[in-house]
């Protein structure tokens, strides 16, 4: 089972059994709000169903390089919660899912997103790539429940410009996979920020200061217990970017501490020294700061 079905399972389980949403037939009823995590904001219900088995995706020859990599995942996606037997092509047939990214006014929200689900039909429209890949995501949860999607007009924004989570991988490290699944968990539920303590002060007898980025400069930083390459964080910023989701790397100022007090001992270059000088100078200046305020 792959991590986003094993995950989307999990979590939708307990609200589709508690909710009445299911005809006869097993399809949706289009008369009921979709059973979305989170509740979008509007629903207008119509008659019939889209088959989303025998659809193919499209968009403006225009917005192809924007938005065909977003098109891949969700079809990708459709396949790994067992919605669709196989990825949905990219091409004209007589039934589409339409992406198209649509100028807004001032005022509305760029991450919002409308679909437009007509029998033979599905238009999805926002001002922001990120809008549509949140219409792909409530598409995808309706498809887990039935591939005969409801007819209806969405329109959905999120209620708060921040939705993050934190992981505190300096004192607890997390395989780069498990980041990874984190991140489709995310994109799933519509948060936008994933903040990484990369390296952190210890706390406890058991634990110790950490930091989780190789450095050429120097080495002997990086914890040898558990650490992301270069490359690794490069791949997961553009793994979160396609989600809408922005990556925020945090350091408190370990780093030194490392060299200094390491797991085992051993001797801290002067470079070290520094760091931990510098980085004991701003804490400093930052409580006088606050003082004042």
């Amino acid at each position: 089972m792959t991590p986003l079905k094993k995950f989307s399972r999990t979590l939708l389980l307990a609200s589709f059994l508690a909710s009445s949403i299911l005809n006869a037939n097993g399809a949706p009823s289009a008369s009921t709000m979709p059973n979305i995590i989170p509740a979008p904001h509007e629903w207008t219900a119509s008659s019939g169903h889209f088959d989303i088995t025998s659809a193919s995706l499209i968009c403006p020859a225009e917005q192809l390089a924007l938005l065909k990599p977003i098109m891949e995942q969700f079809s990708h996606d459709l396949v790994s919660v067992g919605a669709v037997a196989s990825q949905l092509p990219i091409g004209k047939k007589s039934a589409v899912i339409a992406f198209a990214i649509k100028p807004a006014d001032g005022k509305s929200n760029p991450e919002q997103y409308t679909l437009t689900i007509k029998p033979n039909r599905i238009v999805a429209s926002a001002p922001t790539a990120t809008g549509l890949f949140y219409a792909t995501q409530s598409l995808l949860q309706l498809a887990m429940q039935s591939p005969r999607i409801p007819c209806g007009t969405m329109a959905d924004y999120p209620d708060y410009r921040k939705r993050a989570l934190m992981l505190d991988v300096g004192r607890k490290f997390f395989p780069y996979e498990t980041l990874k699944d984190y991140i489709r968990t995310m994109g799933f539920l519509k948060m936008n920020e994933l903040h990484l303590h990369i390296s952190d002060n210890s706390f406890g007898a058991e634990t110790y200061p950490g930091f989780r980025i190789e450095c050429d400069t120097l080495p002997e930083l990086t914890n040898k217990d558990g650490f992301y390459t270069k490359t690794q964080i490069r791949e997961l910023q553009a793994f979160a970017q396609l989600r809408g989701i922005g990556y925020h790397p945090r350091d408190r100022c370990a780093r030194p501490r490392l060299l200094l007090h390491p797991p085992p001992p051993r001797p801290a270059p002067p470079q070290a020294r520094r760091l931990l000088s510098g980085c004991q100078q701003s804490r400093n200046r930052r409580t006088h700061e606050n003082d004042f305020r």
